[in-house]
């Protein structure tokens, strides 16, 4: 039988919501979107998810966190809406990186 292996999916946040994130892991209840659900990209898209965050919560890339997270594939639902995001209602625990510590990790894949 051939190993399933987790794979890397990243959650981008302003980095104030860390200290809640790290209490209570990523709670799609608690998102500004109207469906509740988190979103996620994979390493490749890491760079139009940044530039995407940075505009819509008129922030600065440095203020920017990202969330590793690793799941098995087809935990996530694909966006329909968006080509490079997974979105799920799942409570997904995550370990945290700063936006430069992240394209050195998906530069490496």
């Amino acid at each position: 039988m051939k190993p399933i292996h987790a794979a890397l999916y990243y959650h981008l946040t302003p980095a104030v919501n860390i200290p809640s994130i790290w209490r209570h892991g990523i709670l799609p209840a608690v998102s500004n979107s109207i469906w509740k659900v988190s979103w996620y990209t994979d390493p490749f898209y890491l760079e139009g998810a940044v530039l995407h965050v940075a505009k819509r919560k008129d922030i600065e890339e440095q203020e920017i966190a990202v969330c590793v997270v690793r799941a098995l594939p087809g935990l996530f639902a694909r966006s329909m809406r968006y080509q490079f995001r997974w979105t799920s209602e799942v409570l997904r625990p995550c370990q945290y990186l700063t936006v430069n510590e992240a394209r050195n990790e998906a530069n490496r894949l």
